[in-house]
């Protein structure tokens, strides 16, 4: 901006001089061939950061774009972990319940006692002879 800046005091200072003079003259012609010439450099000083701005605006975008690329397939990483560890467990644990359930059935089988309360309510409500009483 600083070079913008001193452009519009020189442009200022031959608008100045141009109305100083007689328009027509061959000096008011030269000031005005100047005063062009200043004026498009600043246009295209003006032109060329737009053209920096929009390039930058394109790369930022690029990046976020770029980013919630990543943030999506990181989620759904996650998601896909997630869904193989439900998986997982839900095949898991009915085998092991039933293990479970199997090996403290023969554990009641061997020893005769119940070790789950259903077991016992149910054992309970069977009539018994009297001789195991």
């Amino acid at each position: 901006m600083e070079e913008r800046d001193q452009l519009e005091v020189i442009r200022d200072t031959l608008y100045e001089s141009m109305r100083a003079e007689e328009p027509g003259s061959e000096k008011y012609k030269a000031l005005c061939e100047e005063y062009l010439k200043v004026s498009k450099h600043m246009e295209e000083i003006e032109t060329e950061r737009r053209k920096r701005s929009a390039e930058d605006d394109r790369v930022l975008l690029e990046e976020r774009a770029c980013r919630q690329q990543q943030e999506a397939f990181e989620e759904q990483k996650k998601s896909t972990r997630v869904g193989w560890g439900l998986t997982l467990f839900s095949a898991l644990i009915g085998p092991v319940c039933y293990n479970t359930w199997l090996n403290r059935s023969i554990k009641f089988d061997m020893e005769g006692i119940a070790h789950f309360p259903s077991v016992r309510n149910v054992m309970s409500k069977i009539p018994m002879p009297k001789i195991f009483k």
